[in-house]
Parts: C-alpha cells; structure tokens; sequence
C-alpha cells in the first residue's frame, strides 16, 4: 500500500524452504533495480511478452469454494432468525470475492531478453524474478474446465524452487513457453 516491497534472494537449492534465502525488507522499486543489478549483473530490459491473469477466473474460484460454506451458514442464520450475521456473512462473502478478482488482475508474467518475472498480489505485491537460462523446466496445466475457457496455468521449475501463475491464455501461455525453451537451448551462460 506505501510502495515498499520485501526483496527475498533465494539459494540455488531443490526445496523452497525458508532457510535458504535472505530477506531484504521496506525496499522500493529503485532498491529492487540495484539488488537486480548486484545479483544478476544486468537490468530488466523492454518487455517483450506480458501474460496477465484472467481475474474473473479468480473470482469465480473463490465464488464456488465460499458458496459451499457460507450458503449453510446463512441459511442456519435465517432459521434462528439472525439477520444481522446474514449482513456479515454477505459482506464477508462479497469483500472475499472482490479480493480474489483484485489479486488475478494485478497478476503477471513480464519477459524480457534474459529474465522472466512474476508479479501477483493486490494488498502485499510480490515480485519474484528468475533468469531464462537457469530454468529447468517450464510445466503448463490445464483441467477439461480450462481447456474449455482457452486457458492453464503456469509453472517454471528452476534449482531455486517452483514459481508459477494461474489462468493465462493459452495461446500467449504456448507462446511464452516456447520463447523460454529456445532462450534456454541457444543460451551460453552457464547453468550452475
């Protein structure tokens, strides 16, 4: 919400536990940039491909899995006659939903030349950036609901852990993992 963002450097290791990385609190984008330099040794250049989620789809989601529980609870607050925790539950029901939605549109998947960079989150921003050529494998999922809705989701498998985002379109989703796959095989840096 004041523009500061916790930076998190994350060792080259198979398990996304905490104890490998450093933490780097109340930072701002400018900070970012001179961590970015210090540790990859070049900046984030023009972007070349932008994916960004489908927030409905989020809405939806959390639609479908709070109905399950709030639709019995204001039903039971209906039978006891207490409509004042109707009021609650609906306005719980309603700020939950609007907070999905806002999560899935400030979601995104920035590439440039040499790094791919995630950014998800509405009230606590992250911004997790990975170079190209340490990428290990690029996974990409989709239910018989989402190849209905032309979208899947996204994994990118490096040594430092899994990142990934969920409903892309699919055709710029084939796109961006065909992008990485070539810079990965034409890279010259070396992987470890």
């Amino acid at each position: 919400l004041l523009g500061f963002q916790t930076a998190q450097i994350f060792q080259a290791q198979s398990t996304d536990n905490k104890q490998g990385s450093v933490s780097v609190p109340a930072c701002k984008e400018v900070h970012r940039m001179m961590l970015q330099n210090l540790i990859f040794k070049q900046p984030l250049e023009t972007t070349q491909q932008e994916l960004k989620c489908n927030p409905y789809s989020h809405a939806k989601l959390r639609f479908y899995i709070l109905s399950v529980f709030f639709l019995p609870l204001v039903g039971a607050a209906f039978y006891v006659e207490e409509y004042a925790g109707i009021v609650l539950l609906i306005l719980l029901f309603c700020i939950s939903i609007f907070m999905a939605f806002m999560y899935g549109k400030n979601s995104r998947v920035i590439k440039d030349e040499d790094f791919v960079v995630f950014k998800k989150g509405w009230l606590f921003p992250q911004t997790v950036i990975s170079p190209i050529f340490k990428t290990q494998a690029v996974e990409k999922w989709r239910s018989i609901f989402l190849k209905r809705r032309k979208e899947a989701h996204l994994k990118l498998h490096t040594a430092a852990g899994t990142r990934g985002l969920r409903y892309l379109q699919e055709d710029q989703l084939n796109q961006l993992i065909t992008s990485v796959n070539n810079e990965v095989i034409c890279s010259e840096e070396k992987w470890m």
